[in-house]
């Protein structure tokens, strides 16, 4: 048994043996879909929440928390009866999706969609907390690039010259981009996941008009470069516990060298112009909400970071997967003791692909056995 003396405000770690079991990750992974015991969280937690899940901003990692928490209470997703997103250009669409089950209406979104704010207050309880990623805009495009060329062999990017076919891309962009910025994984893809038509990226009033709506409408914006201090915002905002918010890293690419001089690197900005705005904006009002909180706040990200850490060691060494072995997180100020096992560590790794897959398993067997809520899903638009 290994122990990690507390810190003050700090929660103890330790690792202990349990009885043997013979649970395989499959067999966890289908648990945490088809249980049909539901945990009951606590009273305070929100449980209806919009997350608009943007390209390439941790947003993977983020949609596998929601994903975790909604499974685990039975909570109803909105989901499309094919594939794992909701389409190149729009938001959700009722012929493209699953209704909800029994008497229940939908509970969360959280799955790659086109913002549409009409689409998303007519599918989703008015009490829902609406909530986005951002990121540091040429961080964002590097990251898409490589991801998109390595993964899907995207011809536009692997059409791109030379060593260094980012550097190529930014020097001159009207010479390689897409023509139709709805296929592009570069040309603005945050602001146009925001919501923002391709046809009037031109228009810089307009986006500012525009930036108003959205400001108005979400409740939080996170940034992917400030990623604890933002994942504690949102325990904070939704009354979650920490168990809750832990997570393991999804879709993390291999860095490969770019070498940005400062003239492509202006030529970057002014390229990327719309996503340079909202991405300032946005994070000066993350950072004027962090500066708001109390003074326990640093101690309780610094808390996160400790315990993240940890559980990140020990799903990666494998010792989840020694018999029985288990995790136990002592209590702080900001969470009660916890264990973390083998299929927490199941539930963290399982990619978005898969996961979508045990929500469609999962909203199938309810509506099998529960059959549809008609008279809702018929009243929703589109």
């Amino acid at each position: 048994m290994a122990t990690v003396k507390a810190a003050s405000k700090i929660a103890s770690v330790t690792v202990l043996a349990t009885p043997s079991h013979n649970i395989s990750q499959d067999k966890c992974i289908k648990y945490l879909a088809l249980s049909s015991r539901p945990i009951q969280g606590n009273n305070a937690e929100k449980r209806h929440i919009a997350f608009l899940k943007v390209h390439k901003c941790a947003s993977s990692t983020l949609f596998n928390i929601f994903y975790r928490f909604g499974q685990q209470r039975h909570l109803t997703f909105v989901i499309p009866r094919k594939g794992h997103y909701f389409g190149q250009f729009t938001a959700m669409r009722k012929r493209k999706l699953f209704p909800p089950p029994g008497n229940k209406s939908f509970d969360i979104a959280c799955l790659h969609s086109i913002f549409e704010k009409e689409v998303y207050e007519a599918y989703l309880p008015k009490d829902t907390i609406y909530v986005a990623i951002i990121r540091e805009p040429i961080k964002r495009l590097v990251s898409a690039f490589w991801f998109y060329l390595t993964n899907y062999n995207t011809q536009y990017l692997r059409e791109i010259p030379g060593p260094d076919p980012v550097s190529t891309l930014l020097s001159e962009p009207s010479k390689y981009e897409i023509k139709d910025a709805y296929f592009s994984h570069t040309n603005n893809r945050m602001a146009l996941d925001f919501g923002f038509p391709p046809q009037h990226f031109g228009n810089l009033s307009y986006f500012k008009q525009y930036l108003t709506l959205l400001d108005s409408r979400f409740d939080l914006i996170l940034d992917a470069d400030l990623f604890p201090e933002s994942i504690v915002l949102l325990k904070r905002k939704l009354n979650w516990s920490l168990k809750d918010i832990l997570y393991i890293a999804q879709n993390k690419q291999q860095k490969r060298p770019v070498h940005l001089t400062k003239l492509v690197t202006s030529k970057a900005k002014d390229f990327l112009h719309l996503d340079y705005i909202l991405y300032n904006h946005f994070s000066r009002r993350l950072r004027e909400e962090i500066r708001k909180q109390d003074e326990s706040f640093k101690d309780e990200v610094e808390n996160l970071r400790r315990v993240q850490q940890y559980v990140a060691r020990f799903c990666a060494a494998g010792d989840s997967r020694g018999m029985g072995r288990v995790l136990v997180v002592g209590a702080t100020l900001w969470n009660e003791k916890f264990r973390v096992g083998f299929c927490d560590c199941s539930y963290m790794e399982q990619t978005e692909v898969s996961a979508v897959e045990m929500m469609k398993k999962s909203i199938y067997t309810r509506l099998k056995k529960e059959g549809p809520n008609v008279p809702y899903f018929i009243k929703l638009p589109m």
